[in-house]
C-alpha cells in the first residue's frame, strides 16, 4: 500500500488557484502601505461645500493615464473625513482639470507639466463639493465638484463651509435644481412644449443603470465609441452629465 502512494506521489497535490477562483501569488516585492482614510472615524458628511486639501495623487492601475486623487475635509464637523477621485488624461480630461485649476495650478485653459510630487508640493487649498450616490440602496457621500477656496458658490449663512442648499435634498415638491432655480410642480408642462432637460431626474436615472446601460445612455447623448472606452460607472456619469449640461438651454 505505501509502495502504491508513493507511485503516485506520495501524498495529494494541492489544487491550483487561479485569477478565477481566488488568490495565489507572493506579495514580497510589494510595499505595505496603510489604510489612506486618515484615521477618520466620524460620521459620514452631508452634501454640500467643504473646504479641503489635496493629501495623494498619483498613478492608478486602471489605464496608463489614470490618476487616483485623495482630498480631506479640512474644517467643521466633518475634518477629516478622505474622499478619492480618479481621472484620466483620454476620457475624463475636464475633471482632471477642474481639480487643477481648483487647486490655482493652472488657468481653466492652460498647461501643465508637473510631476506628481510638484503637484502634491505646489497645491493650494480648495473646496470640494460632497454628493450622496446610491449604492445598495446605501447613502455614499462622494466628491463631485471642485472650486477654488475664495470661489464663488451658494452657501448656507449659518455653516458656509458645509451647507449647499442648491445641492440638499429638499422634500418638498418645489425642490431645487442642479442649477439652483426652483422647480415648479405645477402646471404639467404642455405636450408640445419644448422641456429641458431634467438634470437632477436625469442624474437618479444613471445612477441606477448598469456598465451596458450607461454606455448605451452615452451614445444618446452623442458620446463616441472613442470618448466612453474604459470609463467606469462614476466617469461614465460624470460624461454624461457634462454632456446633458451643455445640452441644455439656459432660461
Amino acid at each position: 500500500m505505501a509502495v502504491g502512494r508513493a507511485a503516485r506521489g506520495g501524498t495529494r497535490a494541492k489544487k491550483a488557484v487561479t485569477h478565477e477562483t481566488g488568490i495565489s501569488g507572493s506579495f514580497k516585492d510589494t510595499e505595505y502601505r496603510e489604510d489612506a482614510g486618515g484615521g477618520y472615524d466620524g460620521p459620514p458628511p452631508t452634501p454640500g461645500l467643504y473646504a479641503a486639501r489635496l493629501v495623494s495623487v498619483e498613478q492608478h492601475t486602471t489605464t496608463e493615464d489614470s490618476i487616483c486623487w485623495i482630498f480631506e475635509i479640512v474644517a467643521g464637523k466633518y475634518s477629516g473625513w478622505r474622499g478619492w477621485v480618479y481621472t484620466n488624461m483620454s476620457t475624463a480630461k475636464f475633471k482632471t482639470q477642474q481639480i487643477l485649476v481648483a487647486m490655482e495650478l493652472m488657468e481653466p485653459e492652460g498647461e501643465v507639466n508637473m510631476t506628481f510630487e510638484d503637484i502634491r508640493a505646489k497645491a493650494n487649498p480648495l473646496r470640494v463639493r460632497v454628493q450622496n450616490e446610491q449604492y445598495d440602496g446605501d447613502a455614499v457621500p462622494k466628491i463631485r465638484g471642485f472650486l477654488t477656496a475664495d470661489g464663488t458658490a451658494p452657501a448656507d449663512e449659518a455653516e458656509p463651509e458645509e451647507e449647499d442648499p442648491d445641492f440638499k435634498e429638499d422634500p418638498k415638491p418645489a425642490a431645487r435644481s442642479r442649477r439652483g432655480r426652483k422647480a415648479e410642480p405645477e402646471p404639467e408642462p404642455e405636450p408640445d412644449k419644448a422641456e429641458g432637460i431634467d438634470l437632477d431626474a436625469l442624474e437618479e436615472e444613471l445612477e441606477d443603470m448598469s456598465l451596458a446601460d450607461l454606455k448605451k445612455k452615452a451614445k444618446e447623448f452623442g458620446l463616441s465609441r472613442t470618448d466612453i472606452k474604459d470609463l467606469d460607472e462614476e466617469d461614465l456619469i460624470d460624461a454624461i452629465m457634462e454632456r446633458a449640461e451643455e445640452q441644455d438651454p439656459p432660461f
